[in-house]
């Protein structure tokens, strides 16, 4: 049985488990001249977006992360993207640490139209951040003309 099987999302052991191994990989890693950024996980988020009690667990695995590296940026979630209202309103008062860049996680041509149809440059996110924040795209379509504009137009947003 794995971790989901294991633990609950919101139980204590889960974030103790989630911060140790997190821990591991960061000290191991944080010499190794090809690690550039670190995600804390892949979809921490997902549908619980507002849940302010996970929000707290998750930043302070952020936090802990950016103690063992401060040199290097944070994401705290595969699919999140920040909205600017809900951070101010809720987040930034609670102290909550939601990393440095956005990881748009999009999945066009699989779960999405097609990057054939739709512009995948993803301009929504970037007016929605006020082009604020760094954007990474991790989860490219597969390579059209469309796709490739995406994944460069993201990658240039990215460079701090």
């Amino acid at each position: 049985m794995g971790v989901v099987g294991q633990y609950r999302p919101n139980a204590a052991g889960f974030v103790c488990a989630l911060a140790d191994g997190n821990e591991d990989v960061v000290k191991r890693a944080r010499n190794h001249p090809s690690v550039f950024i670190y995600t804390i996980g892949n979809e921490m988020l997902l549908r619980d977006t507002k849940n302010i009690e996970k929000w707290k667990q998750l930043s302070e695995v952020v936090k802990r992360t950016r103690r063992l590296d401060p040199t290097r940026p944070v994401i705290c979630s595969s699919e999140y993207a920040r909205d600017p209202q809900f951070y101010n309103d809720s987040l930034k008062p609670n102290g909550i640490d939601d990393g440095d860049a956005d990881d748009l996680h999009r999945y066009n041509n699989w779960y999405g139209p097609s990057s054939f149809v739709t512009d995948a440059k993803f301009e929504k996110e970037v007016k929605n951040n006020g082009d604020t924040r760094p954007l990474v795209a991790r989860k490219c379509p597969p390579a059209t003309p469309t796709s490739t504009t995406a994944c460069l137009s993201i990658a240039t947003r990215m460079i701090w």
